[in-house]
Formats: structure tokens, sequence, C-alpha cells
């Protein structure tokens, strides 16, 4: 395991581009996106330091009973591993995580704490041969960052040895937000950077996660069905899944699993874990903020869910894979950087992303097997809502304001900006009639003066009074 520096050393000054030998950079966050970060970068030459509040996966375990959930690494993460260098055949990531075997490609399935601790491995087993080096601090949460003074600010007392020492080590070259959807750097660094605007939304899919103490005839390598709730078996033999709470009272009381009618499960789940996951609290997926650039400050690089959160009302997927692809790509555009100082590369690497971050928001993921960027693939949008008011129909799409459920893409730099708002705005099509949803066409920012989308045929609920004027082909957009 990396070692953080010895708590009191003093930090060197920040070096700034081009010539400088190497980046000092500090990574809130230690889960796929911050690894990600932290090994591209130190492969480069960086010295990159890691802030992460919870304990390693070491300590706490593989299936974390509190936290652990099932995830899958597609063709696109698979990918972004192999552009850091953690996805060969004898690497961390493919001992903890067994290969995906109902799919004809590359591709692995185990928990969210397996991919940590693989990447976490990796670090340990690989970085003497890089020319950069990664510490890591764990149990050291990460609250706010000062733009100004490129520091980040961390909670107080929750700093692990030498973890204070380094975060006071300020400035820092750059700062990577990876601390997740409600991400408190990003949120922090929106206050102080006008240009960096955040819009929040709400889809959340509760669920509790639950450990499967005896998988017996469950196999690794696939995703198993027991009632509904999906298990993934890990190489160690051990076992996760999660459990999805929906209905009036369930996610409280006594005897949950068995209210919920999940018998099959239950056969696989010791008496302590069913006792235990009546008091275990509940978590979400889905909901969060998306960014309107990627960038703040000149020195800081949103990744992951701090980035973009997929927008949709039963959660998203492949967040990791995500995560995994923006780290890629941020390490590869730095260290194709050339001349360019570090705010400018910032900056191209941002520009140049959005439209994928904004494809990827609106649900153009694709199936496991799609590698190609988020823009290229079709769209997996779907809403509802009633909109009232005053709006402009036309031959071929229409729209009106009023309460509803909005979502939207917004171009990065238009005024106005109003993405994935929920209780806003409500949409109609051809004649004020029924509009919304999946568009498989994503149609540059140029297009339409100060205004971003997609273009294609609506589905869903929606219903607009429409009056004036109207053209295009169903446009929705966010910029004005």
């Amino acid at each position: 395991m990396p070692l953080a520096p010895k708590s009191g050393a003093p930090a060197p000054a920040a070096r700034s581009w081009p010539g400088a030998p190497g980046l000092r950079v500090a990574v809130a966050g230690g889960g796929p996106a911050g690894l990600g970060c932290a090994i591209g970068l130190a492969r480069q030459g960086h010295e990159v330091h890691v802030f992460e509040r919870l304990d390693t996966p070491a300590a706490r375990g593989l299936v974390s009973r509190e936290r652990s959930y099932p995830v899958m690494v597609e063709a696109r993460g698979m990918r972004a591993l192999e552009r850091l260098g953690a996805a060969g055949p004898r690497s961390a990531v493919r001992r903890h995580m067994a290969q995906r075997e109902d799919f004809s490609f590359d591709a692995l399935i185990g928990s969210r704490d397996a991919l940590v601790q693989g990447l976490l491995e990796h670090i340990g087993e690989s970085q003497a041969a890089w020319p950069g080096a990664v510490h890591i601090h764990h149990c050291c949460g990460v609250v706010g960052v000062d733009l100004g003074r490129r520091a980040l600010e961390l909670a107080p007392g929750a700093a692990a040895p030498g973890a204070e020492a380094a975060a006071l080590g300020a400035p820092w070259d750059l700062v990577c937000a990876c601390d997740g959807k409600n991400s408190p750097v990003r949120e922090s660094a929106a206050v102080q950077d006008p240009d960096l605007q955040v819009s929040h939304h709400e889809d959340f899919t509760w669920y509790k996660p639950i450990t499967v103490d005896d998988p017996k005839d469950l196999a690794p390598g696939r995703r198993h069905d027991l009632d509904g709730v999906g298990v993934v078996v890990l190489p160690n033999g051990t076992a996760v899944g999660r459990v999805g709470m929906k209905g009036a009272g369930k996610g409280s009381g006594a005897g949950q699993l068995r209210r919920m009618g999940l018998h099959t499960l239950l056969s696989h789940v010791s008496a302590e874990e069913e006792a235990a996951f009546d008091s275990r609290r509940v978590s979400s997926e889905g909901g969060g903020a998306n960014a309107s650039r990627l960038v703040a400050g000149g020195c800081l690089a949103l990744i992951g869910d701090a980035a973009t959160s997929y927008v949709e009302a039963r959660g998203g997927r492949g967040g990791a894979n995500h995560a995994l692809e923006m780290a890629a790509s941020l390490a590869e555009a730095l260290a194709a950087r050339g001349c360019s100082g570090l705010e400018e590369a910032l900056r191209t690497w941002s520009e140049g992303r959005m439209p994928d971050e904004l494809a990827y928001a609106r649900g153009q993921l694709g199936g496991p097997p799609d590698t190609a960027p988020y823009r290229e693939l079709s769209a997996k949008g779907k809403g509802q809502g009633k909109g009232k008011g005053k709006g402009k129909s036309g031959p071929g799409g229409a729209y009106g304001g009023g309460a509803g459920q909005f979502e939207a893409a917004a171009e990065p730099r238009g005024h106005g900006f109003e993405p994935y708002c929920h209780g806003q705005k409500g949409w109609g099509g051809r004649l004020g009639a029924k509009a919304w949803g999946a568009a498989p066409d994503y149609a540059s920012p140029g297009d339409l003066p100060g205004a971003a989308g997609w273009q294609g045929k609506g589905k869903g609920k929606g219903k607009g009074k429409g009056e004036g004027k109207g053209k295009g082909k169903g446009w929705w957009w966010g910029g004005s």
C-alpha cells in the first residue's frame, strides 16, 4: 500500500507549466475516478496525493455490509483500464473481480469495493516503475476547496496521520474532484468561480446492500437474479447484492426481507445478516448534479459523478465505467499538452469532453459492448410531466412552459444554463401533442444559437398548450 508522507514534512511549492518536470496533484475521493486519475498522472511523472474519507476496503472488507454493491466494468471501462495500464492478464483488478462469463467480450463483474481494492493494489505493485508517485490518505474527508490558495479543506478532526500536513502543503498545481455526485469540492468551487454553474436533480432509487453469506450454487462471473435482487459472487467466494426498497413500509421495521417476499434470497442469507438488514440505513442511487463545465479556477478538474450524474428516473448505469474513462481522458489530455500551460490544457480538455458529458447525462450510454463516444450513441431518455402555460407550436415540434418535469442538455458557455430541472418545464410535441424522451442524434452547439440538445422522436408523457410559431424536428435545449 502506498505510504503517506511523514507528518509535518514540508511540501514543495507548486510548479507552473511548461518546463516543470512534474505537478503536485491533490485528488479528493479514492474511488474508481480518483484512483484512475492517480494512476494516469503518476505514470506521467506527477506526484499525486489521494484523500479518501472512508477506510480502505482491505480493512472493511471487499463486501462491505454497509456500503458495497455490485458493479460491472464493461467494454468502455476495460478500455479505460487498458489506457491506464491496469488491465493486464495478471492485474490486481482481475484478481479481485470475476471475468463476466456470459459476455462475448472482455468484461469484469464484482463489487465496487473489489474494484477499488484492485486499483489500490495495482498502485502498490506498480508505482516503483513510474516516474511519479501516489500517496493514499484514508479516513480523511475533504469538505471543500480554496481555489485562490489552491488548497483542500479537510473535515475538522477527520484527518489521518500525515494527511493534514500533506493537505496544508498548498498550493497544489492541480486538484481533481472525484468525490461523487454530492461533491463538496464541486459545490464550494461553484461558489468561487461564476463560470462553473451546477444543476441539481433528484431521481432517487432507494436500496440497501446485502451480504450473501452462503452463495451455494452461485458461480462467479455473472449476475444472479434472486427474487429480483441482483447478486454477484467474487472470486474469493463472498457475494454481494442490492435490494431495491419500494413500497409503503419497506425500509423500516423487523423482518423486511420476509415481508418483501424474498424467500429465494433468504436461502442464501444468514440469520445474522437478515437481522442486520433491518437496521441498515437506506442508500440511494440516481440523482446528483451536472456541471456546465469540467474545470474551475484554472486548477480544478471535475471527474466522474462529481462532473456529471446520469439523469434518469430509475437511477444510472455504468458510473464506474464513465469515471474510469474520464480519468483516462484527463491524463491523456495533460500528456498531450505540448507547450500549453495547465489552465489552457484543462480548458481544452473540458471543451472537448463536454459533448460526451452532455450525452452521458441524457442517457446515451449504449450497450455493455459499446466504446464509441457517448455523443454517437442512442439516447435512453425518459420523463413525464404536464406542461402548462404558453408555448410555441409548429409542424415539427412544440414546447410549453410551466409545472412538470424536464431533462435537457445545455450548451456549456450559453446564457441561462438550466439543464436537468424538475418541476419547472413540460414539453409538448407535434402541434402541442405528446413528445418527450429518447433522441438518437446529437446536435452540436453551433446548430442552434446558444443551445445544445438532441433531435429525435419523443415518447412518454407530456402535455403542453402551444400557440405561436415553431419549427424544427422536436428540439429540446437548455441554453438561451
